[in-house]
């Protein structure tokens, strides 16, 4: 009986190795994106409240409620500056060191301030991560989207 089942084991690890493989690479892939959102979603919060709570420029009481004005070039300003400091990103908000997971710039694909009644700025970025599994199955990088809120209220 043991005769027949010799080379079994043999068998069943080449066929389930890379399957192993593949499951270990997925989840070093997702981990790693994780982190990078988290970093990228605490600076971008960071930021933007720093940045827009930095541009009031007039603050006016009226009846009970208060008009707050903005310098809306200040606020864009401080975002940027802000942001890449909390990310270590060059000015081309590419990374700073090489061997970040960041894979490139960072893509600021919008960045709007609201003027009008309470100032308020919306921020989306993406960003390119490397990836370990994925490159070998033709995608070189994954994409993290984080997107930011602020509002100024008195």
């Amino acid at each position: 009986m043991l005769k027949e089942q010799k080379g079994d084991v043999l068998i069943w690890t080449a066929l389930l190795l890379p399957v192993f493989f593949l499951i270990l690479g997925l989840i070093t892939d997702l981990g790693a994106m994780y982190i990078v959102n988290r970093a990228v979603q605490t600076s971008l919060d960071a930021a933007a409240t720093s940045a827009i709570d930095s541009a009031v420029i007039e603050e006016s009481l009226l009846d009970e409620s208060t008009e707050i004005k903005i310098d809306v070039n200040t606020a864009r300003d401080n975002f940027y500056r802000l942001f890449k400091e909390n990310m270590g990103l060059n000015d081309n908000l590419a990374p700073g060191n090489a061997d970040s997971t960041i894979n490139g710039p960072i893509r600021i694909e919008t960045l709007d301030i609201r003027e009008s009644g309470p100032p308020a700025m919306y921020v989306v970025v993406r960003v390119p991560i490397k990836t370990t599994i994925m490159h070998f199955l033709g995608d070189e990088d994954m994409i993290v989207k984080g997107e930011a809120v602020e509002e100024v209220f008195r």
